[in-house]
């Protein structure tokens, strides 16, 4: 093998900076660590990594996998800082007297896009200039091998820079530097050149906390380990799904392509930030301040015309749509048409009447009560839940065992259960209008979910909560509320029964009731529930109006 020559790293720094680089290091692969790999094999164990299958390359554990001859790696970082603000963010964030992060939503009706997407493609920048770089050093020697990359290969990119000296890893992940705060882009030029490596850059965090305290997810579950799982830039970039989690969308605040909350808090940031020299990366006009309501429509058409040689063209139009009607409830103009409509199963959707009356009689002696006569069920009807339990004459002290067996003794019954005439179409059309559909029931979520499967419901609703009490439902509502962070005045009841009724205004929600299920019209509208229909076809309507 021909001995390379001798390359100064001092000579590759300058050219790296003569390229355009604002930063340039050098690290030695070192063929010993082990527990940098070890920290990103945790990391995958915990599933830390969502859908981002590509972390799990094994390559990105041991670099050497991608150059098995590579001695050093020549790391650089590109400033991308411009200085715009978008809508009402000017004072996004405030410290309080105690220390605590307080932030605000800014204007709410725009969207936020990450700056590294506000121009160019930084790929197609960083990679002119690591192009360059990489010619320049194979032309040192015929034996001199050199290969690049900038966010798209296996190289855990961070960590090098860290080693190379260019900044440190930070507590949201990011690399900081002192020159620039965490607002650049990283690449590498892998080669196997020895070349004299810089000392590793210590970091400077110390006792802050701010980008943790600030995250509205919680997605920094420790210093230096986030969750994409919980990660708005993960969801709004990566994610393909046709719906964003429940548990993210209350907090997205705007956002819709990335995240900057644990940069724009960040005291590094604040200080030391200053404007980049590339002009590839001063914003394009629309990218700023973008509208929520003309991105949650934009067309196939308009997505291409307006994200040529943008870095955003990673997130499709249809994501794109998703990531802002994800933010629907915070567009002025349409707060209100928006509603998260909890129903009620058995009797609002499912036509289970006449089996839990079978089933009930079946149960009569076994649990000592007196079997439903078919004379009385129009009777019966016409009286609340309580009043049916005082006259059947059972123990209240036996109810939830009767109920439990109710179950069981259901789920033989679901595949032949037919929906309410008319709720499909319903609930479909509820769906269209971008409402979000749940069911609260006293029923399994077993059989519930049989049920909509089996009908092609199954796609409607986001959630399905199932109690284990006649006369709990209040606490239930309660629950689902604080569970999916729902505001009182944001929600819709519909249910078929009294008890339906007295616990949607227990819980301070709007009560539809509907006169298809178990109790009468009479004693329902003796209940004064917010809206009493007769037929599915009249929800849509009622709901658009309330």
């Amino acid at each position: 093998m021909n001995e390379l020559p001798a390359v100064s790293s001092s000579e590759v720094k300058s050219k790296a900076l003569e390229l355009g680089f604002h930063k340039v290091g050098i690290a030695a692969v070192d063929r010993s660590d082990t527990t940098s790999a070890q920290r990103l094999q945790e990391w995958l164990r915990l599933g830390y990594h969502a859908d981002m299958e590509w972390m799990e390359n094994p390559k990105r554990q041991d670099i050497q996998l991608l150059m098995p001859e590579a001695r050093s790696l020549i790391c650089v970082a590109l400033n991308y800082y411009t200085p715009h603000s978008r809508p009402g963010e000017k004072n996004s964030f405030s410290i309080s007297p105690a220390g605590e992060v307080q932030g605000t939503q800014g204007d709410e009706e725009y969207a936020k896009i990450s700056r590294y997407a506000w121009g160019r493609d930084y790929h197609k920048v960083m990679h002119k200039k690591l192009k360059a770089l990489t010619t320049w050093v194979r032309k040192l020697d015929q034996g001199i091998e050199a290969r690049y990359y900038a966010d798209t290969g296996p190289v855990q990119d961070k960590l090098w820079a860290q080693r190379a000296g260019i900044g440190w890893i930070a507590k949201n992940s990011n690399v900081i530097t002192r020159e620039y705060g965490s607002w650049v882009f990283l690449g590498e030029v892998l080669t196997n050149l020895d070349l004299e490596s810089d000392r590793p850059h210590t970091e400077h965090c110390g006792t802050c906390t701010r980008c943790i305290d600030a995250c509205p997810t919680d997605a920094i579950t420790e210093p230096f380990v986030v969750d994409a799982n919980r990660c708005i830039a993960y969801h709004t970039i990566e994610n393909r799904e046709e719906k964003l989690p429940n548990t993210l969308t209350p907090h997205m605040q705007g956002w819709v392509a990335g995240c900057d909350i644990c940069q724009d808090i960040c005291p590094w940031n604040q200080r030391f930030a200053q404007e980049t020299d590339v002009a590839e990366f001063q914003p394009y006009p629309e990218n700023v301040a973008p509208k929520l309501i003309e991105l949650a429509k934009i067309s196939n058409e308009e997505w291409d015309r307006r994200f040529t040689a943008s870095a955003l063209r990673r997130i499709k139009p249809a994501m794109l749509r998703r990531n802002a009607r994800a933010n629907h409830r915070i567009i002025p103009g349409e707060r209100m048409t928006q509603k998260t409509i909890l129903f009620d199963f058995d009797g609002t959707i499912a036509d289970t009447v006449d089996a839990l009356v079978s089933i009930a009689n079946r149960l009569a002696q076994e649990f000592g009560y007196v079997p439903i006569a078919p004379e009385e069920l129009s009777m019966l009807k016409n009286l609340s839940s309580r009043e049916i339990i005082k006259y059947s004459g059972i123990s209240i002290f036996k109810i939830p065992f009767l109920v439990k067996k109710v179950k069981a003794e259901l789920k033989k019954k679901i595949p032949v259960i037919k929906p309410i005439p008319g709720i499909k179409e319903a609930l479909i059309a509820l769906k269209s209008e971008e409402n979000r559909l749940g069911i609260i029931t006293s029923n399994s979520r077993e059989n519930v979910t049989q049920f909509l499967q089996i009908n092609d419901l199954d796609n409607l609703f986001e959630f399905i909560y199932s109690g284990v009490t006649i006369f709990g439902k209040t606490t239930i509502i309660n629950n689902v509320l604080k569970q999916q962070q729902i505001k009182p005045q944001e929600v819709i009841y519909v249910g078929d029964e009294t008890r339906d009724i007295e616990a949607s205004k227990k819980a301070n929600i709007k009560v539809i009731a509907v006169t298809w299920g178990f109790n009468s019209p009479e004693i329902l509208a003796r209940q004064d529930p917010d809206f009493l229909i007769h037929q599915p076809s009249e929800l849509l309507e009622v709901i658009k109006t309330s």
